[in-house]
């Protein structure tokens, strides 16, 4: 029992000293004015953050979301297996498969986490036109972006048109790049 005891009375001393050497410090004006500018920074970033984040949820609520499919699992249930689609919106980003992370969302990024909580919100349900289209959210918005660059005023029906287009192009153009690949390869 004089080993714990003493180890703590030994990180007890340790933390006395910190403390007395931080009082000193504290003392020198450069040093107050640092430690105030820390906390005035501290409350403008969360001030930030908090803002963001009623930013995005008013972002992702007012949206005409426009859906790809993201992810498809095979879920079991007590009356059989069945297909479960998780949709993204490529205009806004937000991503219904974040569900995945119901139990634990420590490794989401913040960006993941408002849509989490947003998504939390919805009982995890996201409306809009569906483009029947299975791909990643990365990949749909770069596509959305594309498009929407060249085309600023199309409607959703037309842009949704375009997508389609614009995606069936790129997988025959990768197909195309695969075969050629493996004529090369011969």
């Amino acid at each position: 029992m004089l080993i714990p005891k003493s180890q703590y009375e030994n990180c007890q001393k340790k933390i006395n000293a910190f403390n007395e050497r931080i009082q000193k410090l504290q003392e020198n004006p450069k040093v107050k004015e640092y430690i105030e500018l820390i906390k005035q920074l501290e409350t403008e970033q969360y001030e930030s953050n908090r803002w963001y984040k009623i930013m995005k949820f008013e972002e992702y609520s007012s949206c005409n979301h426009i859906l790809v499919h993201t992810k498809e699992e095979t879920v079991s249930s007590s009356k059989g297996d069945f297909l479960r689609t998780y949709c993204g919106c490529i205009k806004c980003g937000l991503d219904q498969s974040i569900n995945n992370h119901i139990c634990d969302t420590s490794n989401l990024t913040d960006e993941k986490k408002i849509q989490y909580e947003f998504l939390k919100r919805q009982d995890f349900r996201i409306t809009g036109i569906d483009t029947e289209v299975n791909c990643s959210i990365a990949l749909a918005r770069n596509l959305y972006q594309i498009i929407i660059k060249e085309n600023k005023d199309i409607t959703d029906e037309t842009l949704v048109e375009l997508f389609k287009i614009a995606y069936e192009n790129m997988k025959n153009k990768v197909k195309q790049e695969d075969v050629k690949q493996m004529i090369k390869q011969k």
